[in-house]
């Protein structure tokens, strides 16, 4: 995918949490959710609808244009320039069945230039990063992405060393083995905020 996804103002404001790497975490996590509601309102609307920002921890305005601007690219590629029926009150399992496959498509696509983006333009704060930084960051993205947060987490940081594989399903299958591990050996799992 060509790189025309650009956000300066928003790594800024992330490079801006860098001493704060469970904050720079979840304020990823936060954006990579986003990005379903995100594609799911613009393909039910023409295609140069223009999505509001999004409720984060961050002004996502910038962050909000770039998706809005790449989903046009995206859907233009395709001939995908009308809107699709509310998938909710379709009755059509054909059209339903399209919608599904085009979020899908553009939504793991978003996701993978905003990863791209991340560790490319972060890449010099996470390789700062101490293995208890790394935790930390992991913890916050884990917590931005599904509110969900384990005690356990891996010492090597998912920007750094997902490479190309789905940061949540790396994050996943690392944190399930390190939990299961301390299920073994009767340690909770779950953080209990």
């Amino acid at each position: 995918m060509p790189s025309s996804f650009s956000i300066p103002r928003t790594i800024d404001l992330l490079r801006g949490k860098a001493n704060e790497p469970f904050e720079l975490g979840r304020t990823s996590g936060e954006l990579m959710e986003v990005i379903p509601t995100l594609v799911m309102m613009h393909l039910g609307h023409a295609i140069t609808y223009r999505n509001n920002s999004q409720k984060t921890s961050i002004n996502t305005e910038e962050f909000a244009a770039a998706i809005d601007a790449k989903l046009e690219e995206m859907r233009t590629m395709d001939a995908v320039v009308e809107p699709f029926p509310n998938a909710l009150s379709c009755t059509d399992r054909k059209a339903r069945k399209r919608v599904r496959r085009y979020r899908g498509w553009y939504t793991q696509a978003l996701v993978q230039c905003l990863e791209k983006c991340l560790a490319e333009q972060l890449r010099d704060v996470f390789e700062k990063f101490s293995n208890e930084e790394n935790q930390q960051f992991n913890k916050g993205f884990d917590y931005g992405l599904n509110r969900l947060a384990y005690r356990l987490y891996p010492e090597a940081n998912v920007a750094l060393e997902a490479k190309g594989e789905n940061w949540s399903q790396w994050l996943k299958s690392r944190t399930d083995d390190l939990a299961r591990v301390a299920m073994k050996q009767g340690h909770a799992i779950f953080e209990d905020w």
